[in-house]
């Protein structure tokens, strides 16, 4: 029926953004042949005894491939890391392992991304696997969002250090709070929730992976400031100063 016809459209349409010519064609490509590889290998992305950097760019590219590209990618990761084992990325836990950032990372695994149902589902239980078993195997997801409600709780369950700026929206707020194990009952932490939504530029409220005593896991606030010494000054603070060289 017309249901099945809109889903075979749009594997169709995302089948063609990888044929030649197509807009991601050259972001992923099947090898010509079993015995002629030329299409890139997990070994050359992630190298943890070389300390590889590797950026995806997705910039200008439409959600839906986004999700796709980034799906892809960290599933094949995954993946890998299910195959050889636990401590594959961190030789055994002697290592600092895997870490992947998920830049605006509600847009890739966020509730309100315009998919149906049945679709967001299967995407929430495959993430949450990931976040829930990817330490084991040395990976450690750094979620970078701007709002925290959109993420899936089962998530956020598994959530460790959390480094919180600015958030005015209550929703927000309150899932912070719940990182922050601060109860909201009884005029509790009122003010502390409250400020999560007052912090000036620079500044942010953290809280670390759980420690042996309370004191050690209490949320803390931390201010960011530049390095000095790596921070060229003004044109004009040089000129005033005349420590221009």
């Amino acid at each position: 029926g017309p249901a099945f016809r809109d889903r075979a459209q749009s594997v169709w349409r995302r089948l063609m953004s990888f044929a030649p010519g197509g807009p991601l064609c050259e972001m992923f490509a099947a090898d010509p042949s079993l015995s002629n590889p030329q299409a890139l290998a997990i070994e050359d992305i992630v190298a943890p005894d070389k300390g590889m950097v590797t950026v995806v760019e997705l910039d200008g590219v439409d959600i839906v491939n986004r999700k796709f590209v980034v799906g892809t990618l960290v599933c094949a990761l995954w993946r890998y890391g299910q195959f050889y084992g636990d401590g594959v990325f961190d030789y055994g836990g002697k290592g600092p392992g895997l870490y992947v950032f998920l830049e605006e990372g509600q847009e890739i695994l966020g509730s309100e991304t315009g998919d149906d149902q049945a679709t967001k589902t299967a995407r929430s239980s495959l993430w949450e696997a990931q976040f829930r078993r990817a330490r084991s195997l040395g990976m450690h997801y750094v979620l970078c969002v701007q709002t925290p409600s959109l993420i899936p709780s089962g998530i956020m369950a598994n959530i460790g250090t959390v480094l919180c700026h600015r958030i005015p929206e209550k929703a927000d707020k309150d899932v912070i709070a719940a990182q922050f194990n601060w109860a909201n009952m009884i005029g509790q932490h009122i003010r502390e929730i409250r400020y999560l939504g007052e912090q000036p530029v620079g500044f942010c409220v953290a809280r670390l992976e759980p420690q042996q005593h309370f004191w050690e896991a209490a949320p803390v606030m931390v201010k960011v400031e530049p390095n000095e010494a790596l921070v060229e000054p003004p044109e004009e603070w040089l000129v005033a100063h005349n420590t221009r060289k």
